[in-house]
């Protein structure tokens, strides 16, 4: 099994049309809101690299 986690705002169009298609293709994800977790931003950071999605 794939672990996906997706690290979204809820501002995010690109974030938002992401989590659409996984839903509708019936891909599991774990979805953690960096609007609603203040740690999320630092987490994605580091696993990432990157400050956005894009």
């Amino acid at each position: 099994m794939i672990d996906i986690t997706v690290y979204p705002t809820k501002a995010c169009p690109h974030c938002n049309n992401l989590k659409t298609r996984l839903l509708q293709n019936n891909v599991l994800c774990h979805v953690v809101d960096v609007g609603e977790d203040a740690n999320a931003t630092r987490e994605r950071i580091d696993l990432t690299g990157q400050r956005t999605c894009r």
